[in-house]
């Protein structure tokens, strides 16, 4: 599911920067605006990307060995997996699901095709 893999990945990082949003912005706008109805606004589209992201996370798997891409589990990643320095795993294969072509299980590294691979058609004498 390439499609829901890329829009669970746009979650993912959604819910990470709504997140710090959330927790710098409210206390700054607390002091600064006095209307509780502009402030109340941030802590409700974090939690309403939350539930997305959960709800998309849940069903996005690695086809060969089950586990749930992106949840952490207390067990070793793959050396074949990317990891960008101070990401983590996960952040990471959700940039990659956004902007590659394929991206790899952080847990058993199998590669993950994202785009349809067009099959090259026979030509024929006659279509020369």
């Amino acid at each position: 599911r390439p499609g829901l893999l890329r829009v669970a990945a746009l979650f993912h990082l959604l819910t990470r920067v709504l997140l710090v949003a959330t927790i710098m912005g409210v206390p700054v706008a607390l002091f600064y605006v006095h209307d509780v109805r502009l402030v109340a606004v941030m802590p409700v589209l974090f939690l309403v990307s939350l539930l997305v992201w959960i709800h998309l996370g849940m069903r996005i798997g690695c086809r060969v060995c089950g586990m749930r891409m992106f949840f952490n589990k207390r067990c070793s990643k793959s050396r074949k997996a990317p990891d960008i320095p101070g990401l983590g795993p996960h952040n990471t294969l959700a940039l990659l699901a956004l902007f590659s072509r394929q991206v790899r299980c952080p847990y058993c590294g199998t590669p993950n095709d994202l785009c349809r691979r067009k099959t090259p058609e026979a030509t024929t004498a006659e279509e020369l």
